[in-house]
């Protein structure tokens, strides 16, 4: 995902971006890269929202389809998903799916691979057990569908869940969490 800051760099060194009060040149160590200031969601099932949520120019575009689509939606929504993504490039876009309790998962699951979305979102993350899992089962469906390996990211959403409050330690659990979205480990 283009979630970087970016800048230039010169023979110099690296060079930011002038700034109110500074002189324009002034060499500084590369900036780190930031979180996405700005993550729109968009539910799976309005054509119309997920274009214009694509169109909007946020740091990333989540297309939704756990709690914003009804039960008897799932399934339009989750082919509507895999359709506009099919016709796009961009490095800017996730799918949120549904947790692994639900019977929608595997399915939400095996399209938002294939789509080859930035990341994927996970709802009511519970700990890094649900992480461990879904690295394993996006290793297998990039085999399956012959794709690079580790490239879908992976963002957890870890708040929403007493449970995962407990253990917010979730370092080391996959190589999906620390690498920008979009590019090998």
């Amino acid at each position: 995902m283009s979630f970087n800051r970016t800048v230039r760099q010169n023979r110099e060194g690296w060079r930011a971006p002038a700034r109110r009060g500074t002189t324009r040149g002034m060499t500084e160590p590369p900036i780190q890269p930031l979180a996405a200031r700005s993550l729109l969601f968009a539910p799976g099932d309005s054509p119309r929202k997920i274009a214009k949520a694509l169109a909007a120019g946020a740091d990333g575009t989540i297309l939704d389809l756990e709690d914003s689509v009804g039960a008897a939606g799932k399934d339009a929504a989750r082919d509507l998903v895999a359709a506009t993504l099919a016709g796009l490039d961009r490095d800017d876009v996730l799918i949120r799916i549904n947790t692994r309790t639900t019977p929608w998962h595997l399915a939400d699951l095996a399209a938002a691979v294939k789509a080859r979305p930035a990341a994927i979102v996970v709802p009511k993350c519970a700990g890094p057990a649900d992480l461990s899992i879904l690295d394993h089962q996006i290793s297998a469906l990039e085999v399956a569908y012959g794709l690079p390996q580790g490239r879908i990211a992976i963002l957890p959403l870890v708040t929403e869940t007493a449970a995962s409050i407990h253990g917010l330690d979730y370092r080391g659990v996959s190589s999906r969490q620390g690498h920008q979205a979009g590019e090998p480990p």
